[in-house]
């Protein structure tokens, strides 16, 4: 389809200056040394033990939590695909929210719940093991979603027909598997890989990882050498990841339209043992963090004093991740557009890069991006807003595409061509047909991107501007110096910020389907 091949290349460009170019600057950097270009900086970490210890526990860490969440989030994914569950939307969208609470609200309402149930239970928590339980529970849901998402897919023909012949277990065994093995594999990739890259968590629990180490060396002691060095392990491994998991789900990342024939086999038994494992994931992934929060909270009066204290970090956060949001759905829509639409063979690379972007630690990216705009003629760009804004535009703007290339690919490119056929520009066939047959799912990915945005920790602790905070960045911040009830009352406005926005979305979501529904047909 024809279409203004410049737009696509000056947002490119802007795509790879924003994101790629911190990445390969610190790559140059991890050579230099005090006295010049060396290897120097790789010879420490290859032969320091405190280097070893840190990549054991990176491994260690990322490894049980990629196994424990898709050992527990798979078959609650065949559960909400395969079972004839009541209120299956209901029960989705309350397991999707450990997935949607900033990982270190968890972590900090596990803290609590040691304080309230046992003791033992705290020493725990400031743990490996305890890191590990933690993320579990927050990445738990993409090894659901995904599970579900491939069990959807699988022709319900193929399943009857063996279902027939050989009975469910043996069609469980020999059908459903195999066809669903690789995206299960690349959710366990993608667990791993976002794990290997948290930095909040194992900060929060004082866990010694790769990700806080970039952090250390950075900001204790101001060592780009050895921080961007102590990076390249991870950029390693999570580049051979990102394109392990792009083997294993090919165009299944942007294709995402159900054929007929795949709709699911539904069963009507199980409902004992599916609702045991739904209600269990719910109690400790949702309601007892929460729980354990407004239990340690101040009472409501000190709730509204501390809302109206933090009033100027929660209207910056709000601001940002709107900001973010909505400029990560422009630019991600054009990025998406030329994704679906090309049969160039850099789509395929575009992919892995996306994958990769993604899962960047935020301190790898937040350094690469202090290093690449702290100079003498960016200096004025550099500690404002909007370096903040660049840094997560940088972080989000990848899954941005990569969500809304699949979006573009489910519209027929054939409306496009009709309006062109009858002398519409470029332009007006995208703004008046294309993204109006996407707002759901552009509204989709934009309240993805907000609520993520508006969690971020790792880089907003690196580009925010001096004197100023955001509500996350203000959380971490009392973790040491604050009360129990400070920090758990500001967890819970964070905390209901996410929810009220999830509402407001719904609500006018559904609002708009009910003047669908009363058109005349």
């Amino acid at each position: 389809m024809h279409s203004p091949r410049w737009i696509f290349v000056v947002t490119g460009i802007l795509f790879l200056g924003i994101t790629a170019l911190p990445v390969c600057l610190m790559f140059v950097e991890s050579f230099r040394t005090a006295d010049g270009f060396s290897l120097a900086n790789y010879a420490s970490l290859l032969t320091s033990s405190r280097q070893r210890e840190l990549l054991s526990n990176s491994l260690v860490l990322a490894l049980a939590t990629a196994s424990l969440a898709t050992l527990f989030g798979a078959p609650l994914g065949f559960f909400l695909a395969k079972l004839s569950l009541p209120s299956r939307h209901l029960w989705r969208t309350t397991l999707m929210i450990p997935l949607l609470i900033p990982p270190y609200i968890l972590g900090i309402a596990w803290i609590f719940a040691g304080d309230l149930l046992a003791k033992g239970l705290t020493r725990w928590t400031f743990s490996l093991p305890g890191a590990v339980a933690i993320l579990s529970l927050s990445c738990l849901p993409i090894p659901m979603l995904v599970a579900e998402a491939a069990l959807s897919g699988v022709p319900a023909r193929l399943e009857e027909a063996a279902w027939l012949a050989a009975g469910w277990r043996r069609t469980l065994v020999s059908i459903t598997l195999p066809l669903v093995l690789p995206s299960l594999v690349a959710g366990f990739l993608l667990v791993f890989i976002l794990a290997l890259a948290e930095f909040s968590v194992p900060s929060l629990l004082r866990v010694r990882v790769f990700a806080t180490e970039v952090y250390t060396q950075f900001a204790a002691f101001f060592d780009f050498g050895s921080a961007t060095a102590a990076t390249m392990p991870l950029l390693l491994l999570v580049l051979v990841l990102s394109i392990c998991v792009r083997l294993l789900v090919g165009e299944k990342w942007i294709t995402t339209r159900r054929s007929p024939a795949a709709s699911p086999l539904l069963l009507s038994g199980g409902w004992t043992v599916a609702g045991m494992a739904l209600f269990s994931v719910m109690i400790l992934g949702s309601v007892l963090p929460l729980f354990c929060l407004v239990m340690k909270m101040s009472p409501v009066e000190t709730l509204i004093r501390s809302a109206w204290g933090t009033r100027e970090s929660i209207a910056a956060s709000l601001m940002l991740s709107a900001s973010v949001a909505l400029l990560s759905v422009a630019m991600g829509l054009l990025l998406g557009y030329w994704r679906a639409r090309t049969q160039a063979r850099l789509k395929a690379l575009a992919d892995v890069l996306w994958i990769l972007l993604f899962t960047l630690p935020g301190t790898v990216l937040g350094i690469g991006l202090v290093r690449l705009w702290n100079r003498p003629l960016t200096n004025a760009l550099y500690g404002t807003w909007a370096m903040l804004l660049l840094g997560l535009l940088a972080r989000f703007v990848p899954i941005a595409a990569l969500l809304l290339a699949a979006g573009v690919r489910q519209m027929p490119a054939s409306l496009e061509e009709a309006a062109l056929v009858h002398g519409s520009s470029w332009w007006r066939a995208f703004i008046g047909i294309l993204v109006p047959s996407m707002k759901r799912s552009l509204l989709a990915v934009g309240l993805l991107v907000f609520i993520l945005a508006f969690g971020e920790l790792a880089i907003t602790i690196l580009l925010i501007p001096a004197g100023t905070s955001t509500l996350p960045l203000q959380i971490f911040t009392t973790i040491t110096n604050s009360p129990d009830e400070v920090m758990a009352t500001l967890c819970l406005l964070q905390v209901l910020v996410i929810l009220i926005t999830l509402f407001a979305v719904g609500m006018s979501v559904g609002k708009s389907r009910a003047q669908l529904s009363k058109l005349p047909a």
